[in-house]
Formats: structure tokens, C-alpha cells, sequence
């Protein structure tokens, strides 16, 4: 059974295909393409914007949400993001700052769940940004609303279906402002040839998550092939003067040692899980084959239609070389103890690249070609509207009544026992409800994977005198932090958490699951 919250959007796909089946009565003399498409169009906007909304909705029900938060918040509160090689308050933050960054403004709510579900707007919005911004020439053509439409349906569904996608949406990351920044640099460098516009998304991008350095060089092989070397060489002097501004910054902000241990030296430690290759490398075949079998077909990289304002086959070609190039930096990172497909940039640049193609091939294309292209395009929006709609039906997401509500529980409890309480996989609790900054326990697992483990006895020294209560869910995926606290002997669970405490027992009652 669907929660009642579910009903709603229910009722507005069902009045939204009343609406397609209107319009189509209204247009009669619509070729074929436009009669499905005007019947089908409504449904299928409808089904892609209920998936979406129900991987939105849940950014609030994991804990990585609230520990990735955590990082904006200590920017907010004037806390050190990065923890240098002889630190032993250990956040865990392994990524460049313009991720913490980019949820700053949720960083100023007064709790935990309000600040998340702040975030979740802010989420969604860096996820549908690229394919708005890629897809809206596609509007503006005469007669084009309805295919552009059905554009902006297919790309939104295929940045959702594979795995990758999916996870940037529905948790809290630097994934998806890194792709959303890469993406955008591209756009400005194809179109309109802004140069230093470009290069800043670029630098951005590396400076939110590292391997997203991969789209510099592919933009510099892009413009070699499509300007020659002289504009290439501007480009790269745009991109060094970038990187120097930003880099002094940081730098300046964070400290040149913190900022090397923690993006270099921590993620370089980490061992790979060689058995995971054909996993990882299998799932992103199957993704995005579709669109490297309509570039081959295609060989989009013929065309050097630079006058035109919305050059399809460039801006696609770039995407793909992006993803191509991103490739391999994706599977290490993905294959890296610790990591997962959420590093698979490169099924997103591939995603967005296709829609792209196969948007140019009905707006360009011959008759024969632009039909195949539409038939293409509907059969591909019903496709992956079905899987994302299977997604959301069979791991029952809609079925969570209030993503995330745990959290106002875990806040009231550590508000009615301060400096007792300790959350060691979301230090968010600890940082709203007393401006404390606690080891972070799954960075302790990071340093410890990298060869770089903590000594127990200084990160204990970090905790409170009168800890009382460590406090963990039972979706919390590390229990790093029981090492350190040996003390704490006495564990039993209550509703969602996992308490341990002091033998013979706590002295106040546990939070309760209401």
C-alpha cells in the first residue's frame, strides 16, 4: 500500500493523461509521432516527475545526508572542514570545498531535519539544472513545444535510472554539484564561446569533487579539433589562472597541508576492490550504451556547426568525450574501498550527451532520420519512466511516511542531555544542538582503510567528560567509534537506535521512536 501522501500525484498523472487525450482531439491532423506523443506526453511527464519527486523526498532518510550536510554547517559555525595528517579530530571530508559550499544556505536552520529537507531543495535543484539549461533551445523551435517536452521527459528520466544518477538525487553529495558544474562549463564553452565563463565552471568542478579534472582535458581536446591550438592555448592560460585564484584561496582558507592530506593523501590510501570491476564497468555499459551506439552511428564529431546558438553535435560530442575520459578515474574511484557508483560521473556526461544527439538528429535531421529520432525518443521517455517507476514501487520509497523524522528525536534527546550524548555517524545532531564539533566515525574508518588510523586515546580526549549516551542507527554503516570508547560495554537497542552505554545503564531514558 502507497502512503496517503501518494495520492495526489496519483490523481494528477490520471488527470494528466485526460489532458493529452484533450489536446490530442484537438489536433487532429497531427502526424503520428505528435498524436502519441500529445497522448502519451502528459502520463509520461507526470510518471518521470513522481520518481523524481520520490528520490527528492528521501535526501532527509540517510545518514550520509545528514553527515555530508554536517561539513556546510561547519563552515557555517566557523569549524575547520579538513583535518590535517596530525590532527586527531577526524570530519572525514575528502572532497573540495565548493561542495560544502554549495549547501551553505541550508547550513543555517535551527535542527537537523529542517536544515535537510532545506537541502533537498537545493539538491534538486543542482540536479534538473543541466538538463534545462542542455535541452532548451529544443523549446524554441517552431512546433517544437511538444517534442522538447518529451526531450526534457527522456533526459531527466535517463540522469535517474542508472544507479549513479539515482543516488545523486536521492542523497546528499558533491556528485551531482560536481556533474551540474562540468556540465554548465561545457554548455558555456560550446555555446557562445565564453572562454571565461568555462573555464571558472571547469575549475569549480575539480574543486568539488577531484576527478572532475577529466573535464578540462577533454574540453582542451575539444578545442583543438574544433578552434585549432591557439584558442586551445587560451583556454588552458583561462584554466591556469583559475586554478591559481582558486587555489590561493583555499589554500589561504584551509591550510596547503589539510587540504593535500585530505584530497590527496587519504583517497590515494584507500585500497581497491579489483572484484567489483565487472560490476561497476557492467552497469555503466548497459546505462549508457544506448548513447555511445547512437554516436557511432551518428559520428557527431563530423559537424563543426559553430555559428549555430544550440550546436547539437558539438555540445554532444564534448558530453561523451567528458564521459569517455572520465571513465576510468570513475571506476578506480568506485572501486576504492569505501566508494561506490555515485563516482561514476561518467554516466551522467554520457546520459546528457546522448539526449543531446538524439535531440539534434530530430531537429536536423532528413524525414526519414527525424522520424526514427522521434519514434527513438518516445519509445526511450516510456522506457525509462517504466524502470524509474519500478524503482520507486518495488524498494517502496513512497512508503516512508517522514524521511528523515528520526532526526527530530535524536536533536530533542541530545538538546535534553547536553554534553551526554554523541551521534558518531551524524555529527550534524551534535553540531545543531551544541555547537560541537565530534569525530566523525566513518572518517576515523577512512584514516584508518589509508594506513593513517587515529590514536584512540587522543580522539576519546576530543569527547565529553560526561558522555553518557553513543548513540547509533541502525542504518549507520560503521561502528568505528566502539574502539575508541571501550568503556562503553553496555549496548541494547530501542526503537531505530542502537545505544551504548556505561555499565550498569544509562541514568535517563533512551530516544523512542514515535
Amino acid at each position: 500500500m502507497l502512503a496517503a501522501e501518494t495520492h495526489l500525484p496519483i490523481l494528477a498523472g490520471l488527470a494528466a493523461l485526460a489532458l493529452g487525450f484533450l489536446l490530442e482531439r484537438r489536433r487532429p491532423r497531427a502526424d503520428g509521432f505528435q498524436r502519441w506523443t500529445l497522448r502519451l506526453l502528459p502520463l509520461l511527464a507526470a510518471g518521470t516527475a513522481l520518481a523524481a519527486w520520490a528520490a527528492f523526498r528521501l535526501v532527509p532518510h540517510w545518514t550520509w545526508s545528514a553527515a555530508r550536510l554536517a561539513a556546510a554547517v561547519r563552515l557555517a559555525q566557523g569549524f575547520p572542514l579538513y583535518s590535517g595528517p596530525d590532527d586527531s579530530l577526524v570530519t572525514g571530508w575528502i572532497y573540495g570545498p565548493v561542495g560544502a559550499l554549495a549547501y551553505l544556505p541550508a547550513a543555517f536552520a535551527g535542527e537537523p531535519l529542517t536544515a535537510l529537507r532545506l537541502a533537498t531543495w537545493l539538491n534538486a535543484f543542482y540536479f534538473l539544472v543541466p538538463a534545462v539549461i542542455v535541452l532548451a533551445p529544443y523549446f524554441r523551435a517552431p512546433g517544437s513545444r511538444t517534442t522538447g517536452a518529451a526531450l526534457l521527459a527522456f533526459g531527466v528520466g535517463t540522469l535517474l535510472a542508472p544507479y549513479a544518477g539515482w543516488y545523486s538525487a536521492a542523497a546528499l553529495n558533491s556528485d551531482v554539484v560536481a556533474t551540474t558544474l562540468g556540465i554548465l562549463s561545457c554548455t558555456a564553452l560550446v555555446r557562445g564561446h565564453r572562454l571565461p565563463l568555462a573555464a571558472a565552471l571547469a575549475v569549480a568542478a575539480a574543486w568539488t569533487k577531484q576527478i572532475e579534472a577529466v573535464v578540462a582535458a577533454a574540453q582542451l581536446l575539444y578545442l583543438v579539433f574544433y578552434y585549432g591550438r591557439r584558442t586551445a592555448l587560451a583556454y588552458a592560460g583561462w584554466l591556469a589562472g583559475g586554478a591559481a585564484v582558486s587555489s590561493g584561496i583555499f589554500v589561504a582558507w584551509f591550510g596547503a597541508g589539510p587540504l593535500w592530506f585530505c584530497l590527496v593523501t587519504i583517497p590515494s590510501g584507500h585500497p581497491l576492490q579489483a572484484e567489483r570491476f565487472g560490476l561497476i564497468a557492467g552497469t555503466f555499459t548497459w546505462t549508457t550504451g544506448w548513447a555511445w551506439a547512437l554516436a557511432a552511428l551518428t559520428r557527431p564529431w563530423r559537424s563543426k556547426a559553430a555559428a549555430d546558438p544550440a550546436p547539437a553535435a558539438p555540445l554532444a560530442t564534448l558530453l561523451l568525450l567528458v564521459a569517455a575520459l572520465g571513465l576510468p578515474a570513475g571506476l578506480l574511484a568506485a572501486m576504492k574501498a569505501g566508494g561506490d557508483q555515485n563516482s561514476m560521473h561518467a554516466t551522467t556526461y554520457a546520459a546528457l550527451g546522448g539526449t543531446v544527439l538524439l535531440a539534434g538528429i530530430w531537429r536536423d535531421g532528413d524525414g526519414r532520420r527525424r522520424r526514427l529520432a522521434q519514434a527513438a525518443l518516445l519509445a526511450g521517455t516510456v522506457y525509462v519512466t517504466a524502470v524509474n517507476l519500478y524503482r520507486v514501487v518495488h524498494h517502496e520509497h513512497l512508503t516512508i511516511h517522514e524521511p528523515g523524522g528520526h532526526l527530530r528525536e535524536a536533536f530533542a534527546f541530545a538538546k535534553s542531555h547536553p554534553g551526554e550524548t554523541c551521534f558518531p555517524c551524524n555529527p550534524l545532531i551534535n553540531l545543531l544542538a551544541e555547537r560541537r564539533n565530534d569525530p566523525f566515525d566513518y572518517g576515523l574508518y577512512d584514516w584508518r582503510l589509508a594506513g593513517r588510523a587515529r590514536d584512540r586515546g587522543k580522539v576519546r580526549a576530543l569527547l565529553p567528560a560526561r558522555l553518557t549516551f553513543i548513540v547509533y542507527h541502525e542504518k549507520d554503516p560503521s561502528f568505528e567509534l566502539r574502539h575508541v570508547c571501550t568503556d562503553f560495554t553496555r549496548a541494547y537497542q530501542t526503537g531505530p537506535w542502537d545505544m551504548l552505554t556505561r555499565a550498569p545503564g544509562p541514568t535517563a531514558p533512551p530516544p523512542t521512536n514515535r
